[in-house]
């Protein structure tokens, strides 16, 4: 039911007034001739009423309408003059474009890392004579990049990576070739620093760039010093976003997730948007949405597919020009590389569900479900819609890179016509098969340039566009330095079924930890279940540290501060402190920045109540504090929160080769765990997510992204704190031991409480084997004698 949804999703394909007749037009597109013709017609037509007096669209018609057949080609050319030789759009017929040997990185966001293939460079194309000029032909030899055209059209800033071990950096030039510069270097420790880890990290990359408002430039840099967590060798890094000044001065990051953040652009309100890859307590690969923030950073906030499982990826997102809701983007796998169908994206429509989606490319489909439909086992393979049925294939035709075209002045055109990179026929990673192509929502598909010796990327028309206002600073510079911002939640009732309305009692926060690239184990055999430093058996994959708890006031309200640049999360608690419901997502705040939010997943439409002002208001800010028989902020580590609970209640019967029922819950060592640990994890005997690898494989990873009901995880979810809560043979749990019991459930069922310190039992005669991890230790800070390469300043920097 889901396959058909999605389908039927992105084959709608409303042009009101300009709607395609032939529906059949649309998914048969070239086999369909008179159906082309008719698509050409209506695109002729728009541009005639758009342009009048700037397009011959009445001779045009009159032509076309001389025509009962056409052969391919005669379409072809057709196409050609009418919607791109004479396209007041394009005007005044140049293109900027990059020659790129197809990267082949097996994973979308790790082209920088991939990169090996060198040759190509910055063009740019004239359409009337089809004259390709080289823009740095000085640079030639290395790779390049992304880039972006600065809104005077003059200006071009580039990622380029000059040889084999070398990074990729950015740099600016004029669109006539003068004036190069390079605006990025490589930090001045870190040649030295990174000697010693022996050739596992290089360097970092800086790429992605695209000029602000503002003066500024935002890109994607690995400069984080991250890992990504579901890697188990460790091999792939993490890039959030950053931001320096022209000229390169002033970098700092704008970002702060645990994964992979790209392909920046600027909206037409001033804010960011951007591709963010994320999981909390969801499938590690069933969500790369599209989010925006402010260019300070501030304001982070999603704009579309973070609840939805398929498409998986949506990246090289863009605003359509002068329509606030309308956006474009690429839809693709996370596996192999960032091509795929072109998607229109209506963000007034419903956001948890497909409605938003209407494709430009509706014979491409990226469809893990619908190759679960064909396969019985979900994967990742593009399919297209041949002889009347969908065949999954991986060859062409496949699209990147969506430029939506528009009037510069006023407008005319904007969501109609768009350039693209296409690869019309041949496999995904063929060298060379990748052209510059203009479609429009009416199935016209024209061929503009391609080089039969090497793929051609990102076209954009070489002309000055409207610059978006300049948004100032969120948070007013201070003297006094603060490491907090605040958070007012209006009504945390909005968005929870009727049934919990006075239930709630109070917020946990929490944070996601990232990954520092000093957590790298060095040593064989210590890591599993596709995590480099194992946290959980079977749940996530990632380290949570616990800020406290805040109270909700009668009507639903909370005021309180939360740590600022860090990746936190809240759950609803009841007056057990037990899960009611969690976020499973997160959001960065900025120091000094004060957030609201109406309620508990509330749709970003709605408008905050008109009632009186909230009652947490008319009381100071609060910092989370406690929950009882506790001190925060804390890791959580099931070796010291939840086995001695079991030590005093559970092992005089459920211990030994002769435990009760067959459950072992003493604290003798396994391989990775404990017994006690597997026990309850094997026989699922809390209520947690799997994120990669559970019981049963790695299916998972592509799902479990849809909201679920209150109390559906975490404690309420758990048959052990069932039925110690029952009394069974007179277990009496403390407040505090009920309170720890329930914080581990409901953080997802944790083992270890930071990435350091070695797992593997071999190693249980190491000063370093399995420490009880300290608050620095969990957030990301090597304890004192880990055996790390180096300590770099990401190592140190507050997580």
């Amino acid at each position: 039911m889901f396959l058909v949804m999605l389908i039927s999703a992105i084959v709608s394909l409303s042009a009101e007034p300009y709607e395609l007749p032939q529906v059949e037009a649309r998914v048969a597109g070239r086999t369909c001739v008179n159906g082309n013709i008719e698509s050409l017609r209506v695109a002729v037509k728009l541009l005639n009423e758009s342009f009048a007096g700037k397009y011959p669209g009445t001779a045009f018609l009159k032509r076309l309408d001389e025509y009962t057949q056409l052969s391919e080609d005669e379409l072809k050319r057709l196409q050609k003059e009418m919607l791109v030789d004479a396209n007041p759009l394009l005007s005044p017929g140049r293109l900027v474009f990059v020659k790129r040997y197809t990267y082949t990185p097996g994973w979308y966001y790790a082209e920088f890392m991939k990169a090996s293939r060198f040759g190509g460079g910055l063009f740019s194309l004239s359409l009337p004579d089809g004259k390709v000029r080289e823009i740095v032909p000085e640079l030639r030899g290395g790779i390049f990049d992304r880039y972006d055209l600065s809104y005077d059209g003059q200006r071009v800033v580039f990622g380029y990576k000059p040889g084999a071990g070398k990074a990729f950096r950015l740099y600016e030039v004029g669109v006539d070739g003068k004036g190069l510069r390079q605006l990025t270097f490589d930090p001045p420790d870190e040649a030295k620093r990174y000697a010693g880890y022996h050739d596992w990290r290089k360097h970092s990359d800086d790429f992605h760039p695209c000029y602000l408002p503002d003066g500024g430039i935002c890109f994607a840099s690995s400069r984080c010093e991250r890992g990504v967590l579901c890697d188990q060798p460790d091999n792939l890094s993490v890039n959030l976003l950053y931001r320096m000044n022209g000229d390169g001065s002033g970098m700092r990051m704008l970002s702060r997730g645990a994964l992979s953040e790209s392909t920046p652009s600027v909206m037409n309100d001033g804010r960011i948007l951007y591709t963010r890859w994320e999981y909390v307590d969801k499938g590690v690969i069933a969500v790369q949405s599209l989010w925006a923030m402010r260019p300070d950073g501030t304001g982070s906030c999603e704009v579309y597919g973070d609840d939805i499982e398929d498409p998986m990826v949506l990246i090289h997102g863009r605003a359509i020009p002068g329509q606030a809701n309308m956006f474009v983007s690429t839809s693709t796998f996370h596996h192999p590389f960032a091509v795929g169908p072109i998607l229109l994206l209506d963000i007034n429509q419903p956001l948890n569900t497909l409605k938003p989606i209407r494709s430009l490319t509706p014979d491409t489909l990226a469809s893990s479900d619908l190759v679960k439909q064909q396969t019985g086992a979900y994967g990742e393979k593009f399919a297209h819609f041949k002889d009347g049925k969908w065949v999954a294939d991986n060859i062409g035709p496949l699209f990147s890179e969506p430029y939506p075209l528009a009037d510069p002045e006023a407008n005319a055109g904007a969501g109609k016509f768009f350039l693209v990179n296409c690869n019309p026929d041949q496999p995904w990673g063929h060298a060379s098969a990748y052209g510059l192509w203009l479609i429009d929502v009416f199935g016209n598909r024209v061929q503009i340039y391609s080089d039969p010796q090497i793929s051609c990327w990102q076209p954009m028309p070489l002309q000055a566009r409207k610059t978006p206002p300049v948004l100032p600073p969120y948070v007013a510079q201070s003297s006094e330095a603060t490491e907090d911002a605040t958070v007012v939640l209006r009504d945390v009732y909005r968005g929870l079924p009727d049934a919990v309305r006075g239930k709630v009692k109070y917020l946990r926060v929490l944070e996601q930890v990232a990954r520092p690239w000093t957590a790298h184990r060095f040593w064989p055999d210590d890591s599993w279940g596709g995590q480099h430093s194992p946290v959980s058996m079977y749940a996530h994959i990632f380290v949570k540290v616990h800020h406290g708890v805040v109270p909700v006031h009668d009507d639903g309200s909370a005021h309180f501060t939360v740590p600022a640049n860090a990746n936190i999360f809240f759950q609803v608690l009841d007056e057990n402190f037990m899960e009611i419901q969690r976020m499973r997502s997160f959001v960065n705040y900025t120091a000094g920045e004060t957030r609201s939010c109406i309620g508990c997943h509330e749709g970003r439409s709605l408008a905050p109540p008109a009632s009186n002002s909230p009652l947490a208001l008319r009381f100071p800010v609060l910092r989370p504090g406690p929950q009882p028989g506790e001190a925060v902020p804390r890791p959580i580590h099931y070796v010291t929160d939840v086995q001695p609970v079991l030590d005093r209640h559970c092992v005089g019967c459920h211990s030994g080769p002769k435990a009760k029922a067959g459950m072992d819950y003493s604290a003798e060592l396994t391989t990775f765990f404990n017994k006690s640990y597997e026990t309850i994890m094997r026989n699922k005997l809390v209520g947690y997510v799997t994120e990669f690898y559970g019981p049963k494989g790695s299916q998972e990873q592509f799902t479990n992204v849809v909201p679920l009901p209150a109390r559906a995880l975490g404690s309420h979810a758990s048959t052990l704190i069932k039925v110690i809560c029952d009394g069974h043979k007179g277990v009496k749990l403390s407040k505090e031991e009920l309170v720890r019991l329930v914080t581990w459930a409901d953080a997802n069922a944790p083992y270890y409480g930071s990435y350091f310190g070695r797992r593997n039992l071999r190693y249980k005669d190491l000063p370093d084997f399995r420490p009880v991890p300290t608050l620095d230790s969990a957030r990301g800070i090597p304890p004192p004698g880990t055996i790390t390469a180096s300590v770099g300043p990401a190592a140190k920097e507050k997580y």
